[in-house]
């Protein structure tokens, strides 16, 4: 019997993950009963394909993925992926999420090299593209929000939440070691042990944000898994010569430097709002912004059906919020893509719903990289006219 290649079973693990969290969101991809609104990925090009359109793309996109685990080196199937995944993000950039580009970027590396003749460059780059989200991820966590609030509640399930409200400070350990095991994912001598640490950590946020914890967010359940055995998979990799061999015969492809580019340059422009946040690391991080849309009471029932338990009153304005966040969570088991251009146009829309536009209008809480301070902006609906 032949021998399964190590790449050939992380292609396998990225396939099967790929149509689980699909699955999970099938909502986010086939829009048949989503209150959620649609996005386009570029305001000039504000158009939906209609149903059966998107039911075309949606098959194809999942035929695709599944005749890719039987033939994990296809460049023909994983083009057709690349295309429908791009067609699809068009047309709502909630699509593209952190693993969608996590796992686009290690396809099309596939894609981009024969993997029969050169294995252990593919493998780079697959190692490559994970140090960097775990660098930059580490580098987003560190801020005063990760610490107090959103460590704290991710280990509540385990008992250790006032423990760390109390000790806040031993929280800034869990991005450091992010960073020190995402370097030594690409150095021959550390590979191991970053990859026992990085899968240990991935073990705990199965238990601690899974059905048995917090429950949050089902569509990284299967992503904390695959990365899992990705890791372990690269782990055994006794071939690996190291960084400065790896990178040498890679230096003549251009798909390395798009890669580096990606995943290594241009998150630091994350620092200056010039890249997105989901394109950087920042899961989980703090950092992101909030989106929330007021509105009196009495536009209550306006409100889409799916938001509806999503509402915070506020006897003193007799005003509720509805957090944009949350209602894409519930509606399309998906977060939503956290920009502020992108949290208008859905504040926008929901500006045409309520009677008394004068009195609502979108909230956006922003936060200081590293500091977590938060400003708020608030956009009364009619300044929001121009993003309908």
């Amino acid at each position: 019997m032949k021998q399964v290649s190590r790449l050939h079973k992380i292609v396998i693990v990225i396939s099967l993950c790929l149509l689980v969290q699909i699955a999970i969101a099938w909502k986010l991809w086939l829009p048949i009963g989503r209150e959620f609104p649609l996005v386009s990925a570029f305001s000039f090009l504000n158009f939906h394909y209609g149903i059966f359109v998107d039911g075309f793309l949606f098959g194809l996109l999942c035929f695709s993925i599944a005749v890719l685990m039987l033939r994990p080196f296809s460049k023909l199937w994983i083009s057709i992926i690349k295309i429908v995944l791009i067609l699809l993000i068009l047309e709502d950039i909630n699509r593209l999420q952190p693993w969608v580009y996590m796992y686009a970027l290690m396809l099309l590396s596939v894609a981009v090299y024969n993997p029969k003749e050169n294995e252990q460059q593919v493998l780079f780059l697959l190692r490559l593209i994970l140090a960097a989200t775990y660098v930059w991820s580490g580098i987003q966590k560190f801020n005063h929000e990760f610490a107090t609030e959103i460590f704290p509640w991710v280990v509540k399930p385990i008992g250790m939440q006032e423990f760390f409200t109390l000790h806040h400070r031993l929280a800034y350990v869990v991005p450091l070691v992010e960073i020190l095991a995402g370097v030594g994912l690409l150095f021959k001598k550390f590979q191991r042990y970053a990859a026992l640490l990085l899968m240990a950590m991935h073990f705990v946020l199965l238990i601690v944000l899974g059905p048995t914890g917090n429950e949050w967010n089902k569509l990284i359940w299967p992503w904390n898994a695959a990365l899992i055995i990705i890791l372990f998979l690269l782990s055994k990799d006794e071939e690996y010569s190291g960084l400065a061999i790896s990178v040498r015969p890679l230096l003549k492809s251009a798909w390395f430097f798009v890669v580096v580019l990606l995943t290594c340059v241009m998150p630091v422009f994350n620092f200056i709002g010039c890249w997105d946040y989901d394109l950087s690391g920042s899961l989980y991080s703090g950092n992101n912004p909030e989106a929330m849309f007021y509105y009196i009471k009495a536009d209550r029932n306006n409100m889409p059906l799916s938001a509806r338990h999503a509402q915070v009153y506020y006897p003193a304005s007799d005003g509720e919020f509805l957090m944009i966040d949350q209602w894409a969570l519930d509606d399309m088991n998906a977060p939503i893509y956290p920009e502020e251009r992108y949290f208008k146009r859905i504040a926008a829309g929901l500006c045409s719903k309520v009677s008394q536009p004068s009195s609502a209008g979108l909230l956006i809480n922003e936060k200081e990289m590293f500091t977590g301070k938060s400003h708020e902006l608030t956009i009364p609906c009619d300044s929001l006219v121009k993003y309908q």
